[in-house]
C-alpha cells in the first residue's frame, strides 16, 4: 500500500498473505470388516489434505470416547460408524468423512453324533452320522480327524465318518463365516472289530431273548445255521437280522444242546466260518 500526501514523499507498507488449500472431505467412506473381537486399524488415505495444521477426530456414532490421529486402533465389538472431523487453522470440528465398521459374529458350532459313543468308544469300521447343530447359512463346515479317516461328504453340515483302525481318534469340524472361524470336536477310543460267539440261550427270559452274535465295530454276518443234536436243521438264515427266537416251526424248541455254524467278515479280512455248541435253557 502506498500513501501520497501532497508534496510529502510517498509512504509504503506491505503484508504477505499465505493461502492454504481447504480441507478435502472424503468422497467415499472408509470401510472395514472384521470378526467380533478383532483388533483393527482405521486409517485415512495416504496424502489426505486436511488443511493447515490439521488434527482429525474420530467419534463413534453410538457414543463413547473420541480418538484423534490420521489412524486409530480399535477392537471390533459391534457394527459402528465413526464420524471424522477436522480442526485446522481455518476451521474447527469441520465434518471430514465417515468410517464404517462391520462386525461379523464368531459363529457357534456343535457336533451331534449318531450313535453316541459307548463307554468303550466306537468300533473299528463303524459308521458315525455327524451333524452340525443349527448350521448358519453361508458358513462353510470342514471336517477332519486325527487319524485321517474317511468322511462321506466334506465340507458339509452333515456327513458320515467311517472309524479307521487305531486306538484313539478326534473328529474336528471348523466353521468359517466370511473368514471368522470357530471349531468343535469329539474324542473317542476305538475298539477293534470283533465277534463274540455265545454258548447259552434263554428264550423268553429277561436276557438273551433271541440268539444272535455279539459284534463290535463293522462286522457282517453272512450265514447262520443251527442244528439239533441229531443233525436236523432248525434255523437257516431265516431273517436279515441273523437271529433265532428259539422256536422250531412256530413251536418252542426244547431245552438241549444245539450246534450252530456262522460265517462273518470283518472289513479288510477274509471271511471266517466257525461252529459252536449252544445250550438252550428254558
Amino acid at each position: 500500500v502506498t500513501v501520497t500526501n501532497g508534496n510529502c514523499d510517498p509512504v509504503e507498507d506491505q503484508i504477505t498473505i499465505e493461502v492454504f488449500d481447504a480441507a478435502d472431505a472424503l468422497t467415499e467412506p472408509i470401510e472395514v470388516t472384521g470378526c467380533q473381537g478383532d483388533n483393527v486399524t482405521l486409517a485415512l488415505p495416504d496424502n489426505v489434505n486436511g488443511g493447515p495444521s490439521a488434527e482429525f477426530t474420530w467419534t463413534p456414532q453410538s457414543g463413547g470416547t473420541s480418538l484423534t490421529g490420521t489412524s486409530i486402533d480399535i477392537n471390533i465389538t459391534q457394527n459402528e460408524v465413526y464420524i471424522i472431523s477436522v480442526t485446522n487453522n481455518c476451521a474447527v470440528d469441520e465434518f471430514f468423512g465417515q468410517a464404517i465398521v462391520t462386525s461379523i459374529p464368531i459363529p457357534t458350532v456343535n457336533i451331534v453324533a449318531e450313535p453316541e459313543p459307548s463307554a468303550d468308544g466306537y468300533g473299528e469300521g463303524e459308521m458315525i452320522g455327524l451333524t452340525v447343530e443349527s448350521p448358519i447359512a453361508g458358513a462353510t463346515y470342514t471336517w477332519s480327524s486325527t487319524l485321517g479317516g474317511n468322511f462321506s461328504v466334506n465340507p458339509s453340515t452333515s456327513t458320515v465318518y467311517t472309524v479307521p483302525d487305531g486306538e484313539f481318534d478326534q473328529i474336528n469340524v471348523e466353521v468359517d463365516l466370511m473368514g471368522c472361524t470357530n471349531t468343535d470336536f469329539i474324542n473317542f477310543s476305538i475298539v477293534d472289530a470283533m465277534v463274540t460267539l455265545p454258548n447259552i440261550f434263554t428264550p423268553g427270559g429277561s436276557d438273551n431273548r433271541v440268539f444272535r452274535l455279539r459284534t463290535v465295530g463293522l462286522v457282517e454276518v453272512t450265514n447262520l445255521q443251527i442244528y439239533d443234536r441229531w443233525g436236523n436243521k432248525v434255523y437257516d438264515n431265516d431273517n436279515v437280522e441273523q437271529e433265532w427266537d428259539g422256536n422250531i416251526n412256530g413251536e418252542a424248541a426244547p431245552s438241549e444242546v444245539y450246534i450252530y455254524t456262522v460265517t462273518y467278515q470283518i472289513p479288510g479280512q477274509d471271511p471266517v466260518t466257525e461252529s459252536r455248541d449252544l445250550t438252550l435253557i428254558r
